[in-house]
């Protein structure tokens, strides 16, 4: 066997999860916001795909198109989640040395 060749091949893959239920005060717990950022905090990343949909149709939560509203609201509250997360774990006395340190510049980034 060659050295430099590898012993097998193993192909890259993606997951791809469709997460429904986001609403303003999700990270409160409000509509299905609990189950959102659980799903989330599994992900290892976010694709974000905004809807642009015109047909009246097709319902809204807030019975208005606005991608860019849409996008603030989705930001907001995964920023509003963190922040919770990081208060939480600040709070906590076992939050010592190193990890407390990175946790206070990341409280006041957010």
């Amino acid at each position: 066997m060659d050295p430099q060749q590898p012993r097998k091949q193993v192909f890259a893959t993606m997951e791809w999860v469709d997460v429904a239920g986001l609403c303003r005060g999700a990270y409160r717990g409000e509509g299905l916001g609990n189950r959102f950022l659980a799903t989330i905090r599994d992900c290892h990343a976010i694709c974000h795909v905004v809807r642009v949909f015109l047909d009246k149709n097709t319902v809204h939560v807030d019975g208005r198109v606005d991608p860019k509203a849409d996008m603030q609201a989705i930001h907001l509250e995964l920023l509003m989640a963190d922040l919770e997360h990081v208060q939480r774990r600040l709070a906590r006395t076992t939050c010592q040395g190193t990890e407390r340190q990175a946790l206070e510049l990341v409280l006041v980034i957010l």
